[in-house]
């Protein structure tokens, strides 16, 4: 378990910090108030261990440079009784992300729960349980787990959520994130009723992420007093497969206050209704949706700045309904991020519609696109602001019109490109990897690429 490091403090402009210290441990004097002690003589200068004199906020502080938690959870503890104390200061683990799996080895497991009875407060814990985890593990980390936890994530495998119960019971009144990946548990509904109501009690949960079906099979019921309804912004379902989707449109639109929604990239025929609550949503800024005909009802979202669609089973008569909308400069006035999955033949104008107009325009985000080259250029011209390209899954024609585009200054503010699992064209024999060094050295631009597939001869 590694520790972020931290920019460091001065600390050499405290006078009464002497210039060598001693070696921890070699004197058995003590000082009575740190801040005001001094040397008067060679004698107790030799004696005295100088760290002892810094205050406890600047002996945490020299903790927090620490890498390793274990140097935190097991050898700090054995110095002397004021580091055993220091070593669980709040400030050594409140940015902390903690992981338990299942197949940690004893040792590691043994650390994790030593470092879970160590620390006051907590970023993040992840549970990765399993069948052989047992019933009584719930209660093994509800004895030791901290006071306060930022988020959890639990990833269940046909285990009851024994546990599960417990934290968000624990934690009802701190708990900003939760992520639940469980869909290989069989709940009861027993057990997902309690699931959605120990949810809806969280006084001060921001963020919901879920990535399975089984929690939304069941048709929950929400009690629009819910003291979650409060804080809720963020929600999450975009890795669920599921067909009855009852259970989030009731979440969606009992609650109207979503600054951020992703909903699953599947056919859109199942997220018509999901998309119809989201234009009831006004205080939207982010979404991802897959792309039906009720996308034109998301205008009077005005706060949007961050556009994800997904246009897989997207069909020609749906985009040409909804093209007259985006094409008012009104809609969308704050956009500043664009990412478009897939797409048929109309995806170039789809792409042209939301771009053009928005001159905020800083990040595109294209995969797997049915794009030409002067499509793209075409495109390109339209985002004067534009400073970071992603492409994955897109041909070297496309990479060679960003070429052209940054040669024709068209792309002046450009400053990232990402090229993700690009591939080579043979038949214009245009090579990816040739064409990103090319703008790298050119064009001033970074260019990054990775698992790019590429057959041409050097």
């Amino acid at each position: 378990m590694k520790r972020t490091r931290r920019s460091t403090s001065n600390v050499s402009d405290h006078s009464d910090v002497p210039s060598k210290a001693a070696k921890l441990g070699e004197s058995k004097a003590t000082v009575s108030d740190p801040a005001s002690a001094s040397c008067s003589n060679d004698d107790v200068q030799d004696k005295v261990c100088f760290i002892d004199r810094l205050p406890d906020h600047l002996v945490v502080r020299i903790f927090q440079e620490l890498e390793l938690l274990k140097d935190i959870a097991t050898l700090l503890p054995q110095v002397c009784k004021r580091w055993q104390l220091l070593a669980s200061h709040e400030n050594l683990w409140k940015d902390v992300h903690l992981s338990y799996e299942s197949h940690m080895s004893e040792s590691q497991k043994k650390m994790f729960f030593k470092c879970l009875q160590m620390a006051p407060k907590l970023s993040s814990i992840t549970f990765e349980l399993e069948y052989r985890d047992g019933p009584d593990f719930a209660q093994r980390i509800i004895k030791k787990c901290p006071s306060e936890v930022m988020a959890l994530h639990f990833i269940y495998d046909n285990l009851p959520p024994a546990a599960l119960f417990c934290l968000l019971k624990k934690y009802k009144n701190c708990l900003e994130k939760l992520m639940i990946t469980d869909t290989y548990t069989p709940y009861v509904d027993e057990d997902v009723k309690r699931i959605w109501k120990e949810i809806l009690n969280l006084t001060k949960l921001k963020h919901l992420v879920v990535d399975g079906a089984a929690l939304f099979y069941h048709k929950a019921t929400f009690r629009r007093a819910a003291p979650c309804w409060k804080t809720w912004q963020i929600l999450d379902v975009k890795d669920c497969s599921y067909e009855n989707m009852n259970t989030v449109q009731k979440l969606i639109s009992v609650h109207p206050n979503w600054i951020e929604v992703y909903l699953s990239t599947t056919t859109s025929s199942i997220f018509r209704g999901e998309v119809k609550a989201l234009s009831k949503c006004t205080s939207l800024e982010t979404i991802q949706v897959p792309f039906c005909k009720e996308f034109k009802l998301l205008e009077k979202c005005e706060r949007l700045d961050s556009i994800i669609v997904d246009c897989v089973d997207e069909t020609s008569s749906e985009v040409s309904n909804v093209l007259p909308v985006l094409a008012q400069n009104n809609v969308f006035p704050l956009l500043k991020t664009v990412k478009i999955i897939g797409g048929g033949s109309l995806y170039a104008p789809l792409l042209m519609a939301l771009v053009k107009g928005r001159p905020k325009i800083s990040l595109l985000n294209l995969v797997s696109c049915d794009i030409k080259s002067e499509e793209l250029l075409d495109v390109l011209e339209n985002t004067p602001s534009l400073k970071t390209l992603y492409f994955h899954e897109m041909s070297a024609q496309c990479v060679s019109a960003v070429a052209n585009g940054a040669s024709n200054n068209v792309l002046s503010n450009l400053e990232k490109l990402s090229l993700f699992e690009c591939y080579c064209d043979e038949g214009s024999k245009l090579c990816v990897k040739v064409l990103a060094k090319e703008l790298e050295q050119h064009q001033k631009i970074k260019v990054t690429i990775e698992s790019i597939v590429c057959s041409c001869k050097p």
